[in-house]
């Protein structure tokens, strides 16, 4: 035992500490922020609306990845690269083009969800949200604000300007909307918010955070004179982005199909009673998130350079900090998931299986470490693609079938068995791949390359 102590400390040093404590701090405020808005809205809103406040959140979030159409890994990718003045300029142009490119696709998405939606009643138009169909339109004008401040913070995670790249969505946004809604409530004497009302606040936060991370980009970007890149390198950047598309549609698919399913085959309350017990167990993966963020372009950086020991030695210090933070919230989670569900509400205690079940899956998840990172920042998407579009035919027949039997524990158990399959295969790909391990169980070899 102390042997392996005495190698985790060591590995610690070959870590960019620095950026990892930005990293780490943000997103614990994020966590801590986002916990607490879901707190407050669960106290002052109907269940009903409460739950149907939580599946627009996931159309916007899903429509937004999708409108960003790949730009956003190769953003990070390239600008994490770029090593010299004449790449960084370059890196500039791609800027320019990706948010272009983003709004144009954005806008043509969320006009053909919304015609789908109505002509087929679909998603909002379900008979379980169509009450609910006018603040859903009117959330769904988040979608081209988050997509643009996407671009904007891939660009300056690209750069290692982690700290602006951050604040604008990870803390200005929620803290916007916590302090907008408890205003709000206290100026209605106490009165329950309605999903209309709050989706106004949600929609005037995008704008705000939007406007914030669009003044650290101008900021970043005045030393920097762009270029006219030439055919062959735009052609690049749409075959890059189009693999990076594809990719995105199925992780987003993967990471929300659960919810988006509930709409199906469920009621708003029981979406906001799951919704719930994923953000908390979504405090597991925290770990993975924080440390990658900074990690990835790193990762391109060292790949690029061909110093595979040293990145090699990175991304088994990450996955055993990842590790080390992850099994402490799942253990304490575990223990005390009634008296916390419990603090939304009463009705919140019912998501007590499937919390624990997904849980369980997170904490697969940073067994893994960061492989699908180390795969997408060194070229390989399309290995990266095709693990996670496995998981996500997987996650959407095992939804299917499950919710109707078993309900949210359903929707639960359906992400348990397809985080298993996501992570046996990126972990296979990305050691074949890269000859980079990046699972836990790389803390017992004595070797590391």
């Amino acid at each position: 035992m102390k042997k392996i102590l005495a190698e985790i400390i060591s590995s610690f040093r070959t870590h960019d500490l620095k950026t990892d404590a930005i990293s780490f701090s943000m997103q614990v405020g994020a966590m801590l922020l986002n916990l607490l808005t879901n707190l407050l809205l669960a106290r002052i809103m109907l269940p009903q609306d409460f739950g149907a406040f939580a599946y627009s959140s996931t159309l916007i979030f899903v429509l937004a990845g999708i409108g960003t159409f790949g730009t956003q890994n190769l953003l990070v990718r390239e600008a994490g690269a770029a090593s010299n003045t004449e790449k960084l300029s370059l890196t500039k142009s791609l800027f320019t083009w990706a948010i272009r490119r983003s709004i144009l696709y954005t806008l043509i998405l969320v006009a053909a969800f919304i015609f789908i939606s109505f002509q087929f009643n679909l998603f909002f138009r379900e008979e379980n949200l169509v009450s609910f169909t006018t603040p859903i339109l009117l959330s769904l004008i988040s979608v081209p604000l988050l997509v643009i401040t996407l671009v904007n913070q891939s660009y300056l995670q690209g750069h290692r300007k982690i700290l602006s790249a951050l604040f604008a969505e990870k803390i200005a946004k929620p803290f916007l909307v916590l302090t907008g809604a408890g205003v709000l409530f206290l100026i209605l004497q106490k009165q329950p918010l309605n999903f209309t009302s709050t989706a106004l606040i949600n929609v005037s936060s995008f704008l705000i955070a939007l406007i914030v991370i669009s003044y650290s980009v101008i900021k970043n970007n005045k030393t920097v004179a762009p270029v006219s890149p030439d055919a062959e390198i735009v052609s690049t950047w749409r075959k890059s982005s189009l693999t990076f598309f594809l990719f995105n549609v199925v992780t987003l698919l993967y990471l929300r199909v659960d919810i988006l399913s509930l709409g199906f085959f469920s009621t708003p309350e029981k979406i906001g009673v799951y919704n719930v017990s994923c953000r908390v167990a979504d405090t597991v993966s925290f770990p993975l998130h924080i440390l990658t963020f900074g990690l990835a372009p790193l990762i391109s950086q060292l790949f690029a350079s061909g110093e595979k020991i040293k990145l090699q030695k990175t991304i088994t210090a990450s996955t055993r900090i990842i590790f080390l933070l992850s099994a402490i919230p799942a253990m304490v989670f575990i223990i005390l998931g009634t008296p916390i569900l419990s603090l939304f509400g009463k009705h919140f205690e019912d998501g007590q299986h499937s919390l624990i079940i997904l849980l369980c899956a997170n904490l697969i998840n940073a067994l893994a470490g960061p492989a699908g990172y180390v795969l997408v920042m060194t070229g390989h998407e399309r290995q990266a693609f095709y693990s996670m579009s496995l998981a996500c035919l997987l996650s959407i027949i095992l939804n299917a079938i499950l919710i109707p039997a078993y309900g949210i524990s359903g929707a639960a158990i359906a992400v348990f068995f397809a985080m298993i399959s996501w992570n046996i295969l990126i972990s296979v790909y990305t050691y074949s791949k890269t000859g980079i391990r990046s699972d836990i169980f790389f803390l017992f070899k004595r070797n590391e390359v």
